[in-house]
C-alpha cells in the first residue's frame, strides 16, 4: 500500500501540474470583471496570487531546480522577450517569458544585479523593475496558524528591507547621474549580502532537488498538510471534513438500499433463471441502467420538484435554511424529504449493476457438486440456497464493496450539482472549475487512499466467506 499511495501522489500531482493555466490561480472566466478595469485591484489580485504560488511552491521548477545556478544571459534573453514586441518575439513567448521572470524570485537577484550595472536606458528600467519584485521577500502567514515570535520578528525585518527596495528607482526619462546612485545602493546592498545565494555543497543539492513543485509538495504532504485552498481561503482538511458529512450522508443511505434491493433480486433471479419472470426483471434493470443519472435527476426535478405536474419535493439543497432551529426528528423529515430524489437518482444505476454482480455469482455455485450434495440429502431448496448458495455467491458483491468505499466519500459530482447539495463532489467540480490545485489534490488523495483501504477489506472480507482463503 506505502508505494502504491506514493504512486498515486506522483500521478495526480503529474496531472494536476501539467493541466492548462498556471497552476494555483482562478480560470480568466471566474474574475470580477471590475477587477481588470480597476488597475489596483488587479495589483493586488496578482500579488495575492503570487503570495499562494510560492506559498505552496508552484513557482518553482517541476522537480529540477536548475535556476541555483542562473545565469545573467538566461535572464537578459527572458527581459528581451518579455518587453519585445508581439509581432517580433510572439504572444506565447512573451507570456512565458513574464511567468518566468515572476517565478524566479530571489534566484534573479545575482544576475539582476550584473545586468543592472551593465545596462542603461529601457533596458536599464526593465532589469530595475524586475530586480525590485524578484529581491522582495514574500511575507506569508499560513491561514488558522499562529506566528511564533521568532517568525514576527524576521517578518518585521523583511518589511523594513522591502520598503527600502520601494525607494530604490528613478522615473524612466531619469539620467544616468540621477541612476547612479541608486544603481550603487543595489550593488551595495548585494555585496554585504552576498552570502544569501553562496551555497555549500549540501545546501547546493537540498535546493537542486527539494525547492521544486514536487518536492515542497511531498514536504508538506509528509506533515499531513494538505494546503489551502486558493478560492475559500481555508485549509483543505478543514473544508473537505465540512462537506464531506453531506456526501458521506446521502451515499451511505444510497448505498445501504442498494445493497438491501440488489442482492435479493440477484438471489431471486438466479434462482428462477431462464423463466419469463427473470427476463423481464433483466429488462428493466437494463432500461433503467441504460439512463444517465444526471438525465433523471433534471427529469425528477422537473416533474416533481417545479410543480409541472407535481411539486413535492424541493428543487435542491441538504436542508432547509431554517434547519438549525429544527428538533432532531422534524431535521430528520426534512433532510429525508431534500434527498428523496438524489437517492432516487444514485440507487437505480447501482442496483442494476450489483443485482447482476450477484446473479452471476449465485449461478456459479448453484451449478457446484456440494449444492447437488445438499439437495440430494433432502433439505429445502431455500435452506440450500441461503446456507450454502448465498455465502459462497456472494464473493463478487464483496469486490465492489470494498471499491464501494471511496465513492461513499467523494460523492456523485452530476447529482450534487443537479440538486445543489454542497458535498465532495461539488466542491470538486467547482475546484477544477477554478484550478483550486490543492483542494483537487486533497480530494484524489483521500480517494486514493480509500481505494487502497477498500481493497484491503475486501481481500479480509474474503477470507471470512471463503475457508478456501486464508489471512497467511
Amino acid at each position: 500500500m506505502i508505494p502504491t499511495f506514493f504512486g498515486i501522489t506522483f500521478v495526480v500531482w503529474l496531472v494536476m501540474a501539467l493541466a492548462p493555466g498556471r497552476s494555483g490561480e482562478q480560470a480568466t472566466g471566474n474574475r470580477d470583471e471590475s477587477m481588470s478595469k480597476d488597475p489596483n485591484k488587479a495589483a493586488q489580485e496578482n500579488e495575492a496570487q503570487r503570495t499562494f504560488r510560492r506559498q505552496f511552491g508552484l513557482d518553482r521548477p517541476m522537480f529540477w531546480n536548475d535556476w541555483v545556478s542562473l545565469g545573467a544571459d538566461e535572464v537578459g534573453e527572458d527581459l528581451r522577450l518579455a518587453f519585445g514586441d508581439i509581432e517580433d518575439v510572439g504572444a506565447d513567448n512573451k507570456r512565458k517569458a513574464k511567468e518566468r521572470l515572476e517565478d524566479y524570485g530571489l534566484y534573479a537577484v545575482p544576475p539582476l544585479i550584473d545586468l543592472l550595472q551593465r545596462t542603461s536606458g529601457d533596458e536599464q528600467n526593465q532589469v530595475r523593475y524586475w530586480l525590485g519584485r524578484s529581491a522582495v521577500r514574500l511575507v506569508i502567514k499560513r491561514p488558522g496558524k499562529k506566528l511564533t515570535d521568532t517568525e514576527i520578528k524576521q517578518f518585521r525585518e523583511w518589511r523594513v528591507e522591502n520598503r527600502k527596495f520601494a525607494k530604490w528607482t528613478w522615473k524612466e526619462s531619469a539620467p544616468a547621474d540621477e541612476r547612479a546612485p541608486i544603481v550603487k545602493s543595489w550593488a551595495d546592498w548585494f555585496a554585504s549580502n552576498k552570502g544569501r545565494w553562496e551555497y555549500d555543497t549540501g545546501e547546493y543539492y537540498k535546493r537542486l532537488f527539494t525547492d521544486t513543485q514536487f518536492g515542497t509538495y511531498w514536504g508538506r504532504l509528509v506533515k499531513g498538510d494538505l494546503g489551502v485552498s486558493v478560492l475559500h481561503k481555508r485549509p483543505v482538511w478543514e473544508l473537505i471534513r465540512h462537506r464531506m458529512k453531506y456526501s458521506l450522508s446521502l451515499n451511505l443511505v444510497a448505498f445501504l438500499l442498494i445493497y438491501l434491493f440488489a442482492v435479493p433480486t440477484g438471489v431471486w433471479a438466479a434462482v428462477h433463471n431462464g423463466t419469463t419472470k427473470e427476463r423481464v426483471v433483466a429488462v428493466l434493470l437494463f432500461a433503467l441502467y441504460s439512463l444517465p443519472n444526471y438525465f433523471v435527476g433534471t427529469l425528477l426535478i422537473k416533474w416533481f420538484a417545479t410543480g409541472d405536474p407535481f411539486k413535492w419535493f424541493p428543487q435542491g439543497s441538504f436542508e432547509a435554511d431554517d434547519a438549525a432551529q429544527m428538533n432532531t426528528w422534524t431535521h430528520f423529515k426534512d433532510v429525508l424529504w431534500h434527498i428523496t430524489l438524489p437517492l432516487m437518482c444514485l440507487t437505480y444505476g447501482g442496483l442494476a449493476t450489483l443485482s447482476r454482480f450477484a446473479r452471476s455469482g449465485m449461478l456459479d455455485v448453484i451449478r457446484s457438486d456440494y449444492v447437488r450434495t445438499a439437495r440430494a440429502k433432502g433439505l429445502r431448496e431455500w435452506n440450500v440456497i441461503l446456507k450454502h448458495v448465498v455465502r459462497n455467491g456472494i464473493l463478487p458483491v464483496v469486490t465492489l464493496l470494498g471499491t464501494s468505499l471511496p465513492v461513499l466519500i467523494s460523492g456523485s459530482v452530476a447529482i450534487e450539482y443537479i440538486f445543489e447539495i454542497d458535498g465532495m463532489g461539488k466542491l470538486m467540480l467547482d475546484s477544477i472549475t477554478n484550478k483550486d490545485f490543492n483542494v483537487v489534490m486533497g480530494v484524489q488523495l483521500i480517494v486514493g487512499v480509500l481505494t487502497m483501504v477498500g481493497i484491503l477489506l475486501s481481500d479480509i472480507a474474503y477470507a471470512l466467506l471463503d475457508p478456501r482463503i486464508s489471512l497467511q
